[in-house]
């Protein structure tokens, strides 16, 4: 994280930055709940990018915001790794890899209560309505001040994790 200027405590998203991704929302969901933490955002950016950034200027939240593209792997693993937690609240998704790197790496995930996320995530996340700023904010709030919770989430993420690893998910897929 010292390569890309991040403070030692962030929430990470990952994903191309576009509307199902629901960037935005995570941003309004930190920011109006007076969350004083840095948010790195990793992906690819598309003209929606703009519309982040119109909120982030009206805000002058510029500095608590970070965007990163074309990461190597390993270095996307250290990200992952290092932050206090991940959140991927998109809109739509077909499977949603991050939240199982997420967990993978030991990171605590808040994730949507949509689409197939619930399915992926299973009891190893917190689940917030993408749509809704206070319960996105409420939910960061709940991972970031309450340790019981934030380390049942990091256990029951590698334990989730697990499942999907390559070989095990072909033998799941198989039988």
């Amino acid at each position: 994280p010292e390569k890309y200027n991040i403070p030692e405590k962030y929430i990470l998203t990952v994903g191309t930055v576009e509307p199902r991704k629901n960037q935005l929302s995570l941003i309004k969901g930190i920011y109006e709940s007076g969350i004083d933490l840095t948010l790195v955002i990793v992906g690819n950016l598309t003209l929606y990018y703009n519309e982040l950034k119109s909120y982030i200027d009206s805000k002058s939240l510029g500095d608590k915001i970070i965007f990163l593209q074309n990461l190597p792997v390993n270095e996307l693993a250290v990200l992952y790794q290092n932050a206090t937690l991940s959140a991927y609240i998109s809109k739509f998704e077909g499977f949603g890899l991050p939240v199982i790197e997420a967990m993978a790496s030991g990171c605590p995930v808040l994730t949507s209560s949509v689409s197939c996320l619930p399915e992926t995530a299973g009891d190893a996340a917190l689940f917030c309505n993408p749509e809704d700023i206070r319960d996105i904010g409420n939910k960061i709030s709940d991972i970031l001040n309450n340790e019981n919770l934030r380390s049942e989430l990091i256990r029951k993420g590698i334990n989730r994790a697990v499942l999907f690893h390559p070989e095990i998910y072909a033998k799941q897929l198989v039988s």
